[in-house]
């Protein structure tokens, strides 16, 4: 995964430098690496055959996915992180959730508006999310269809991380 210098650069841009119209899958301009940021964003573009973001659209098809594989891990070099999926929606690519979380008042409303919002609820599910202890969150976003203002987001909290080799 990339990081993006300004949150455009690899939508048409290979972590490679070359140019490409598939872009790749990047970290926004003001997260942290290591992931601590009380939010992180992932950009992707849809891929119809799937690759990148175009698989994320199959929770929207089966409800019962997310329960049954309800986490996302991420591989770096040094580290392992293990999320899990608390929240799923399609928002327009201007929602006020795309300004960021500066503080632990944003993060708990963060929170609350991606729960209020979520075509998931994990009622059934046996793991419980703790949000008082503010957890790092990620969130992948990625376009509903080419050329549309609408994007799909999928929330999730670290449940963990472990150094490779641990």
């Amino acid at each position: 995964m990339t990081h993006s210098h300004d949150n455009d650069e690899y939508l048409n841009t290979l972590f490679t430098g070359e140019s490409s119209v598939y872009g790749c899958i990047f970290l926004e301009k003001d997260a942290r690496e290591d992931f601590r940021s009380l939010n992180s964003f992932i950009y992707g573009h849809n891929m119809k055959n799937g690759t990148m973001f175009g698989s994320l659209k199959r929770f929207e098809r089966n409800e019962g996915l997310c329960a049954t594989n309800p986490y996302i891990y991420i591989y770096t070099e040094n580290r392992v992180y293990k999320y899990h999926i608390f929240s799923y929606y399609q928002c327009p690519k201007d929602d006020p959730l795309y300004q960021g979380v500066a503080d632990e008042a944003g993060s708990d409303s963060y929170v609350a508006d991606c729960q209020r919002k979520s075509e998931y609820h994990n009622d059934g599910d046996s793991y419980v999310d703790d949000f008082s202890k503010r957890p790092p969150l990620i969130t992948l976003s990625t376009c509903v269809n080419v050329g549309e203002t609408t994007h799909f987001l999928v929330v999730a909290a670290m449940v963990g991380s472990s150094g490779l080799g641990d």
